[in-house]
Parts: C-alpha cells; sequence; structure tokens
C-alpha cells in the first residue's frame, strides 16, 4: 500500500507505465487519483506496461475484515462463550483505538474519545479518559488493570461480562471502595459502532481513505533481519 505525497490519499492497486528499455524492470507508479508520480516499482522486463485498477470495495472489504471484523467477531464470541474478562476489556481499549484512527486521529489514537460515547451520561463522561487509561494502558502492559488514584487511596477496577450489566461503585467485603464494570454492554455498543462503520465504508470515500491512513505502519526490516527473513523463507521452500 502507498500513500501518495500529493493528495495524501492511500491505494494498493497501482497504474504503472514502464517507458524504459525492456532490459530495464523499473516501472513508474502514478497515484490513481491525481496522477502524481509516486516512485518506482518492479515490473515485469517483457512487458512494456502493466494498466491495473484503483482502489476497490473489496480491497477495503478484506482491510476491514482483517482488523476491525476480527476485534468485533472475537468480542462478540467471548461475550457469549467465555468469562476471559481482562482479554474483553483490552479488545473494547483497542477497538476504541482503532475507531479513533478512522476518524482521522491516526496520529494520537485518542481512544478515549470513542470510549467515553460508550459510556453513560454523568460523571462517568468526566471519568472517561482516566478509566480508559486504567484499562487500556494497564492491561496492555501488565494485563491488569491500573487503579484509580483519589486523595492518596486507591481505587481497584472489577469487570465482569456475566455479571451486572452496570458500572456503578461498590465496596467488596474487607475491600475498600473500587469500581464495577459491567463489560457486555460496552462490548455490545463497540461492536455496533464497528458495524456503523462498515457501513459507511460502503459509500463514503472519505472514510475509506480514513481507514485506511490508519493503517497500522509496517516494521521494516534492517539489513541483517532482511537476511535472516530470506533465509527463513529459503528454508520454507518458497
Amino acid at each position: 500500500m502507498r500513500e501518495c505525497p500529493k493528495c495524501n490519499r492511500h491505494f494498493t492497486v497501482l497504474r504503472v507505465v514502464s517507458d524504459v528499455p525492456r532490459s530495464n524492470a523499473d516501472g513508474k507508479v502514478f497515484c490513481p487519483y491525481c496522477e502524481h508520480f509516486c516512485g518506482t516499482i518492479r515490473v515485469d522486463p517483457s512487458r512494456r506496461f502493466v494498466v491495473t485498477n484503483s482502489l476497490s470495495l473489496q480491497d477495503i472489504k478484506q482491510e476491514f475484515d482483517e482488523t476491525l471484523g476480527y476485534i468485533r467477531g472475537d468480542i462478540t464470541w467471548l461475550i457469549t462463550h467465555s468469562c476471559l474478562n481482562y482479554t474483553i476489556a483490552l479488545l473494547i481499549g483497542c477497538g476504541c483505538e482503532m475507531l479513533a484512527a478512522c476518524e482521522g486521529d491516526t496520529r494520537k489514537r485518542h481512544g478515549e474519545k470513542v470510549f467515553a460515547e460508550l459510556l453513560p451520561a454523568g460523571e462517568l463522561q468526566v471519568l472517561a479518559d482516566r478509566i480508559y487509561a486504567a484499562l487500556r494502558d494497564g492491561l496492555a502492559h501488565g494485563f491488569d488493570t491500573k487503579h484509580l488514584l483519589e486523595d492518596d487511596e486507591e481505587h481497584q477496577i472489577y469487570l465482569s461480562v456475566q455479571g451486572p450489566r452496570d458500572i456503578k461503585i461498590i465496596k467488596p467485603p474487607e475491600r475498600g471502595v473500587g469500581l464495577h464494570i459491567g463489560t457486555r454492554p460496552l462490548a455490545e455498543a463497540l461492536c455496533a459502532k464497528i458495524t456503523e462503520f462498515e457501513n459507511l465504508l460502503q459509500h463514503d470515500e472519505a472514510a475509506q481513505q480514513r481507514f485506511l491512513k490508519a493503517r497500522q505502519p509496517t516494521a521494516a526490516l534492517n539489513t541483517s533481519e532482511a537476511a535472516a527473513w530470506r533465509t527463513l523463507v529459503a528454508a520454507a521452500g518458497l
């Protein structure tokens, strides 16, 4: 996938023109939207030119299915067949972050903004950023929720997907005041937002471009890593 440096649109299928001698297999790549020159690509040296189509809805669907589609599918299965509270909460955090990027926040990926939309009105909206960070960052980096600190007193977050569906203050026996979060309603609301965005992708080109731009950057290999990769590929007989 490439990004045009002129119009900032992404494309995966390119129009390639080879106007150099047949012995040279480098072709020029042009943006299918604005025709801006975007570099070169290796092409079949026996062919004078190659022409392909621009990005299709099928390309978009495949990208969606392998990102937000996976998140929605995993959450839907887990809330029905498991009690994996931390896993579900982490997927909610990841889904919020991805949706935030799809709305145009590709650099910061402020998932807390999407998370706030899943919460009821009231004081929880004030606490949305902090609760999101406690869940997403705590589970992603230590697979445990961070505690909320108020007036030098720590308050634990309790997660439950099969228990009560609400979010409320609780005080378990022999423990301090904590926050209970019923994750099922949050999971269902997030899945609904993912489906809503999926429907938008069917007809909104701006949403399609935001979605493609939201993809995680590639992990470029250095020289030694690339050599190791090629060794593994060769050993696999490919």
